[in-house]
């Protein structure tokens, strides 16, 4: 099978980072967000500049995140790929129903799968003889994990503030994406054993 280039995995760095720009923007410019116990996705609610600037951020992050898929699915195997697609899209679907849409959390329902994703693909990495980066990705993932544990079991006193958490984990996906694209992981390196 023809790999794809090995640019795509630029886009696991730049879907993030996008992302991470716009919860730049939310927090410094929106009248909306109401500090790190709101979620970024307030800041897209109405029709201002800062709202409609906040969610072509999420689109664009989005939609550049999914271009890392086909480079996954290639280096990771099918369900690390499956994975990381299906919070790409929740990071475009935030975007095109902001909050007050209706559908928003429900778009945005994936948006707390980058544990996940990060996990499973340092089994991946494990299986596949690359211990030293399987760690790494290993130690992201448990970041992201203890960012959103938390909430999911309703423990307040530990809950670092809903923004604090998406941001963390947003970073996660970016320093995992830097990790594929740059020199540790080598973008042109050899194929991984993942299962196909």
């Amino acid at each position: 099978m023809t790999r794809p280039r090995s640019w795509l995995s630029v886009a696991g760095v730049a879907g993030p980072t996008v992302l991470l720009a716009a919860f730049a923007l939310a927090a410094a410019a929106s009248p909306e967000f109401d500090g790190p116990t709101d979620p970024f996705s307030v800041a897209g609610a109405g029709e201002g500049v800062v709202a409609v600037a906040f969610n072509a951020g999420l689109v664009l992050g989005g939609l550049l995140a999914l271009a890392f898929v086909p480079w996954l699915r290639e280096e990771y195997g099918r369900v690390v790929a499956l994975a990381y697609g299906l919070v790409a899209a929740s990071f475009a679907a935030a975007g095109v129903f902001p909050v007050g849409s209706g559908l928003h959390w429900v778009a945005a329902v994936a948006f707390v799968g980058a544990p996940v994703v990060l996990l499973a693909a340092a089994v991946v990495d494990w299986r596949a003889g690359r211990p030293r980066i399987a760690v790494l990705v290993a130690g992201l993932g448990a970041v992201s994990l203890g960012v959103w544990l938390p909430y999911d079991l309703q423990m307040a006193s530990l809950q670092i503030g809903y923004a604090v958490a998406e941001f963390l984990s947003v970073a996660a996906l970016a320093a995992w994406g830097g990790l594929c694209a740059g020199s540790l992981r080598g973008a042109d390196g050899e194929p991984s054993s993942a299962d196909r």
